[in-house]
């Protein structure tokens, strides 16, 4: 089943940080990054069951009220593919690139994944699932699904129903 999101916008961080702890506690959600949006606005937001979504955003914007300013509670129940990787592919600030460790066999360089994605795709020409690449990288398919946003922005691959595919 898919999971639903909630959104409780505040004016002010300490609003929100009392948001955040309300809506864990009141419901088995997880938290995904914040967003702060300008002029002292923020929103929290959380994932799991619609149910749990329901409950986690009622207590985050009473929370919210008796401390500072309620801007806005909404909730996205089964949400477009397209939808969740905006949600979870929020840009983090950059980080000081870290030094490439030396391998053996890749002449000193480590494929990055975007370079793994791309070697799996140009030998399996029937296309990869999500699933397929998740398990060729040996990681998550939230992280997955960012590094192929990541190329499909850039016009190096397409989705045509399910499936991946270089371009």
């Amino acid at each position: 089943m898919k999971e639903s999101y909630g959104f409780v916008e505040t004016r002010g961080f300490i609003s929100a940080i009392l948001a955040a702890d309300a809506m864990v506690k009141a419901a088995n959600v997880q938290l995904v990054p914040y967003r702060k949006i300008g002029s002292a606005y923020v929103t929290v937001i959380v994932k799991g069951e619609l149910g749990a979504c329901q409950a986690a955003v009622d207590a985050g914007a009473r929370a919210a009220e008796q401390v500072g300013e309620l801007v806005s509670r909404h909730i996205i129940a089964n949400p477009y593919d397209d939808t969740e990787l905006q949600l979870e592919g929020a840009p983090q600030p950059e980080k000081a690139p870290t030094p490439q460790r030396k391998t053996r066999g890749t002449g000193g360089q480590r494929r990055s994944p975007e370079q793994k994605i791309l070697q799996y795709l140009k030998t399996h020409e029937q296309g990869a699932t999500l699933d397929e690449l998740s398990k060729h990288l040996r990681k998550p398919a939230q992280q997955v699904r960012l590094i192929l946003k990541q190329l499909m922005d850039r016009n190096q691959i397409e989705k045509i129903q399910q499936k991946y595919f270089i371009v």
